[in-house]
């Protein structure tokens, strides 16, 4: 009686109380999951289509392949503006399959550091690198939460049908360290060396409707269980963290020479996250392993950024969670600087 009792109290409690779940998701991927279903169970209208509740604060959508993509023709004017367009692209129109004779497409891709979150559309480093470069278009290919797994995923599969002549990689730490989860927004899919060799796991990725279905009869104190399970690993774990460093170096390998292969110049750009501004980059050891070995161009953008937090141009980072203006103008700029320095790709294949 005890047991169907706090079972009761518990689901009433996660139901009803926006704070409860919100401290339950910060413990971890087993708490944001709670969330997440509870808030998509708490909608009154809903549809596998149109899955409202998930991620509601995020331009995303639930996927198959991808674990989730960005919203088509989402659009938002605060607390930042943004458009997306129908090719899932943060833009204001469409881009045609095929490019314009005599220009240049540039393909940014990357997590929410390339979409440009917390800055306005025009405001974006891929927004000023197409007003920057004459005779260029600059498709914004940026993800929110997406590691460097789904990134190559997300390319070889859709994005490198535009044929790109230059594509940019913006690699923050984060990036790499995402590889290593199986759910970030959702489920996802994820890469393990087996045998030396990328194998992937985690597809289909699970749907929402299934999910919430599944969850509607798990023991709401087994989900609690499972958190604190999960908290008590993280944070005392009974074994050493596993390196996972040769699989981003291999993952990253692979992107830049599929990029080779599609005949196109792949840049990767070393940026730090907010926290690592005068900092060294927790993607650095991935970075320098492929640029030394001449498998890419590399950009690194570290020392603009250590000397504009010492002029206080990027701001307080308390509250805001990625670059601001003055940030992803800086990037703009390096690339800008970098691709007329090198109108052509320097490395001899």
């Amino acid at each position: 009686m005890g047991l169907v009792v706090a079972e009761l109290f518990t689901r009433l409690l996660l139901r009803v109380s926006p704070y409860v779940r919100s401290q339950l998701a910060q413990l971890g991927p087993a708490g944001h999951r709670l969330e997440t279903l509870e808030l998509y169970g708490n909608r009154e209208h809903r549809s596998a289509d149109t899955p409202l509740g998930w991620q509601h604060s995020d331009p995303l959508l639930p996927d198959p392949r991808f674990g989730w993509i960005n919203a088509p023709n989402e659009q938002a004017t605060t607390p930042w503006s943004f458009h997306i367009n129908a090719q899932g692209m943060r833009a204001t129109h469409e881009y045609p399959i095929e490019k314009r004779p005599g220009v240049t497409r540039i393909a940014v891709l990357g997590d929410s550091y390339a979409f440009g979150y917390e800055v306005d559309d025009g405001e974006t480093y891929a927004a000023l690198l197409e007003r920057g470069l004459p005779d260029s278009e600059v498709l914004n290919l940026g993800v929110a939460a997406y590691g460097l797994d789904q990134v190559l995923l997300r390319y070889e599969e859709d994005f490198s049908r535009y044929k790109p002549d230059v594509v940019v990689i913006t690699l923050v730490s984060i990036l790499l360290l995402r590889c290593s989860d199986t759910f970030g927004a959702w489920y996802k899919p994820y890469f393990m060396l087996e045998g030396g060799e990328l194998v992937l796991h985690g597809r289909p990725v699970p749907s929402l409707v299934d999910m919430h279905r599944r969850y509607l009869f798990t023991p709401r104190l087994y989900s609690i269980y499972d958190i604190a399970a999960e908290t008590w690993h993280l944070r005392f774990p009974s074994t050493p963290s596993r390196d996972d460093s040769p699989l981003h170096r291999r993952i990253l390998h692979r992107l830049v020479q599929r990029i080779h292969a599609d005949g196109a110049r792949p840049i990767i750009l070393l940026a730090p996250a907010y926290w690592e501004y005068g900092k060294r980059s927790g993607a650095v050891d991935a970075y320098q392993a492929v640029c030394a070995a001449n498998e890419a161009e590399c950009v690194d953008v570290q020392p603009r950024f250590a000397e504009a937090q010492k002029t206080g141009l990027l701001g307080d980072a308390v509250g805001a969670h990625h670059w601001n203006i003055a940030g992803n103008r800086l990037v703009a700029e390096e690339v800008i600087d970098y691709l007329k320095a090198h109108p052509t790709a320097p490395l001899q294949r």
